[in-house]
């Protein structure tokens, strides 16, 4: 299906492909097997990945994160919280290059949904949302 969001995948996937340190992923969900595999062979180069996901069903029955953990990458996760979740659906590589918008790396989300995502070198935003990771990442430990 050509739309938006399988176009926008092809692009995240090459966008994640350059990376030569380190790639943060913070994703409500994360269930795609392209995306998943993608990250595998990357984190196989050397390259640090480090993951956030929200603490939900989706996460709880996600095969790829469990690929992602038995290859050695670390995830953590929002405690289990009644009315909160942690809904951020963005990506850091190498700290100068950020991945955002709407899209979860899904199979639904990425091949059918009308989704969008930003891909910018703005140093700015770059810095930014890795401080934003940064205290997720703590928070979360």
């Amino acid at each position: 299906m050509k739309n938006c969001s399988s176009i926008k995948t092809r692009e995240i996937i090459l966008c994640c492909r350059r990376a030569e340190k380190s790639i943060n992923i913070c994703m409500f969900a994360l269930s795609n097997i392209a995306l998943t595999d993608t990250i595998i062979d990357i984190h196989k180069r050397g390259v640090l990945i480090r993951v956030i996901v929200n603490n939900s069903h989706l996460s709880k029955s996600s095969k790829e994160l469990k690929s992602l953990q038995d290859v050695g990458i670390e995830i953590r996760q929002q405690k289990d919280t009644p009315r909160s979740y942690m809904h951020n659906k963005y990506i850091v590589v190498d700290s100068t290059m950020l991945i955002h918008g709407s899209m979860n790396w899904t199979k639904q989300a990425t091949l059918y949904n009308w989704e969008n995502a930003i891909i910018t070198d703005s140093k700015y935003y770059a810095r930014e949302y890795s401080k934003n990771f940064e205290k997720l990442w703590a928070t979360f430990a």
